[in-house]
């Protein structure tokens, strides 16, 4: 928060309350506007207690009415800290009643997961523990929106106020769980996977090509395989402009959970030459265990490097993923920097689409229970194909729902000018209708 106002040219200064003061030739000096310092004055004794969290209900604000226009998904906001409020003091001075700092430092440390236990069977943070879903406000970027609010503020004190400009992004990655139907298992899984193709989920075509693919080379990936959308994805990315990213394996943890594949296996290698050679983009995918294991998240990291380096592959940075979306606030972000990754992709919820963060845009991490900032890049992740669709998550109806929950989604982010980030599994593109629902989504970017 900080460099945005250093980049704006203001000085805030901190005490009971934030205050912005113009540093520009251009702009009234003796002009300020001031906030509450609310939720990082929480006294000692109440510091990751939950006498420190959002006191429900949360009350709203209408900022149109106190004379403010800013860009919002809705006419009222709620108000995790402060009050809702903006009056005129004297001299040219202005008080803002929201704790817009306090506020963003809350969610974007995501510091209740450090006050709260309540976590799902694979150890994950659920969205429904949130004050986030509990006040209605998972599918906006409520940060964002705060920024706005105090945008227009700013500029009732400093009308030749100029902001840098921003455009909207949309990032598509891709988590290669299963790069193939029926490659990559032993003998006896593959037999099995055809007659629960043939039996209970009707696939016949699968069932009847899938042993010939897999006696054709186990650990090769066959074009006609269902699971090998890899070409077709980055077909429709380049069609719209954009870079898909995919998240490749380098290690196992569980049995159960982790990809069977190996990055040493020739068709894996052949797969991430490709992606690259068509200017798309390559991270890694921790495995099951690896979010609360640093040594293990060194070694992946340091294996998936190598791998590349064996290919040719040379990105800017590469960033992780972990898998299930698992993710420690007490852990992860301190793993990933001491595997030398530049950012981190994962933080979004597994259970239900929305801003868990409160935000679209890419950050720097700051470990709340360390109290340091962390030389990482968060990447929120917004939506998650089978977050939207599969039973034990949102598990609406039909696609059709997904298309519409997911284009509100874009309108939030288009709107404050951030990221959507969405994450779409290669083996979740094998019907018409999650095609329609995913290249519906994407569309065109402005």
């Amino acid at each position: 928060m900080g460099r945005l106002f250093e980049d704006w040219g203001y000085e805030v200064w901190s005490g009971r309350y934030w205050e912005i003061r113009c540093n520009g030739a251009d702009e009234p000096a003796d002009r300020q506007l001031r906030m509450p310092d609310v939720f990082l004055s929480t006294a000692d004794d109440d510091w990751l207690s939950v006498r420190s969290l959002p006191i429900e209900p949360l009350t709203a604000m209408e900022p149109d009415r106190l004379g403010l226009k800013p860009a919002l998904t809705s006419r009222e906001i709620p108000v995790l800290f402060g009050l809702p409020t903006f009056q005129h003091l004297h001299d040219g001075c202005a008080q803002l009643g929201l704790d817009v700092l306090g506020s963003a430092f809350f969610m974007l440390s995501r510091y209740e997961e450090l006050v709260l236990t309540d976590r799902d069977e694979f150890g994950r943070f659920p969205a429904r523990a949130s004050v986030a879903f509990r006040c209605n406000f998972l599918y906006r970027p409520i940060i964002d929106e705060y920024v706005e609010i105090l945008w227009s503020a700013m500029r009732r004190l400093w009308p030749q106020l100029v902001r840098a400009s921003r455009a909207f992004q949309l990032t598509p990655s891709h988590d290669v769980d299963r790069p193939a139907r029926h490659a990559f298992h032993g003998l006896g899984t593959a037999c099995r996977l055809s007659v629960g193709d043939a039996l209970k989920r009707r696939k016949l075509l699968w069932a009847m090509e899938g042993p010939w693919q897999w006696m054709l080379g186990p650990r090769k990936m066959h074009p006609r395989d269902p699971f090998n959308t890899f070409e077709a994805i980055m077909d429709l990315s380049d069609s719209v402009g954009l870079k898909s990213t995919f998240y490749f394996f380098a290690g196992r943890t569980s049995a159960e959970f982790d990809a069977q594949y190996d990055l040493s296996d020739h068709s894996i290698g052949m797969l991430m030459a490709r992606i690259h050679q068509r200017g798309h983009l390559l991270g890694l995918h921790g495995s099951f265990e690896s979010f609360r294991c640093p040594d293990v998240l060194r070694a992946e990291a340091d294996c998936f490097r190598a791998r590349c380096r064996s290919l040719a592959i040379a990105q800017q940075r590469f960033g992780v993923r972990m898998h299930f979306l698992r993710w420690c606030v007490w852990k992860s972000w301190q793993s990933i920097v001491s595997a030398g990754l530049e950012y981190d992709a994962t933080v979004g919820f597994a259970d239900h689409p929305g801003f868990r963060c409160g935000t679209c845009h890419e950050y720097q991490a700051f470990d709340a229970a360390h109290q340091e900032a962390l030389a990482l890049t968060v990447r929120p992740l917004i939506a998650m194909d089978v977050s939207l669709t599969h039973s034990g998550y949102l598990h609406l109806r039909s696609y059709q729902e997904a298309s519409k929950t997911l284009r509100r989604l874009r309108a939030a982010c288009e709107l404050v000018c951030g990221n959507f980030s969405l994450l779409w599994h290669n083996s979740e593109l094998v019907t018409a209708d999650q095609w329609r629902c995913y290249r519906g989504v994407l569309g065109s970017i402005k």
